[in-house]
């Protein structure tokens, strides 16, 4: 066997024959098998030989498994060589392909990036900005008030940005008025934007001038009324009305003292209803 071989096996099982041995014999057992291994000669007797045998054996067959094992890797590693070399240029056409590959994709990043750019960028632009008049236009005001009142707002330098919309849209819902009855009255009333408070004390003073229009009753014109109830009450009565110096103006006479009243008429107008 050669002496590249490093190491050899012993199996368990075969030293169950060291028990029939004496130490003297397992001894000489031992320095035989150190022989066989660096192919060496060394006598035996016969008690010996035949412990020998079946470790000769065994050894012979592992021999062969090495042998065998040697041939295969051998072989192996000559394909192995020529793989390594194969696989070398395989893996660097891969690396090659990977980095070509990152490449594209990191262009094809780039360029959805600058596409992704360029259509947030076009959304930005068409972004429709916000109509003061489109708006109120949606809400259901009416177009022609609506133009006139653009000229009022226009005169007044009033802004026609949404935060102003908002606010004219709220003071408007607030008076209890839809939106197109407060442009309407603000058109009317030449107002740039309208307000509660304004609305308030307009509706106010229209109240006071609606107030002041109704005429009181005269005195007379009382009388008049407390009679007309009283004769509607009592039918069969008679009654007259007599001047200023009559203790009795305005008030109903019966029978009885109707004689007396007329002594007392004196020059005073008599009234007769």
């Amino acid at each position: 066997m050669s002496n590249k071989k490093k190491s050899f096996l012993l199996h368990i099982d075969s030293l169950d024959i060291l028990d029939d041995l004496t130490n003297g014999q397992a001894g000489v057992l031992f320095k035989a098998i150190k022989a066989y291994q660096h192919e060496e000669d060394f006598p035996l007797d016969s008690v010996v030989k035949i412990a020998f045998s079946p470790f000769k054996n065994q050894f012979f067959r592992d021999d062969e498994k090495y042998v065998k094992t040697c041939e295969r890797r051998a072989i192996a590693g000559s394909k192995g060589g020529k793989q390594k070399v194969a696989n070398a240029s395989n893996s660097n056409q891969e690396l090659a392909n990977v980095a070509d590959s990152n490449n594209k994709n990191k262009n094809k990043t780039k360029n959805k990036s600058d596409n992704n750019k360029e259509v947030i960028k076009d959304i930005v632009v068409s972004t429709p900005v916000f109509n003061f008049k489109n708006e109120l236009l949606s809400l259901g005001v009416d177009k022609d008030i609506l133009n006139d009142w653009m000229k009022v707002r226009k005169n007044k330098n009033a802004t026609n940005t949404e935060s102003a919309f908002r606010l004219l849209v709220s003071q408007i819902s607030k008076s209890g008025l839809t939106i197109d009855q407060g442009i309407r009255f603000a058109n009317s009333e030449n107002w740039g934007a309208f307000k509660l408070t304004w609305y308030q004390n307009k509706q106010g003073a229209s109240n006071e001038r609606s107030q002041g229009n109704t005429k009181k009753p005269s005195a007379y014109e009382r009388a008049r009324a407390n009679n007309a109830e009283y004769r509607q009450e009592q039918p069969n009565e008679c009654e007259m009305g007599v001047g200023t110096a009559s203790r009795d103006l305005g008030r109903t006479v019966d029978e009885g003292a109707r004689g007396n009243t007329f002594i007392e008429l004196d020059n005073g107008t008599f009234v007769d209803y």
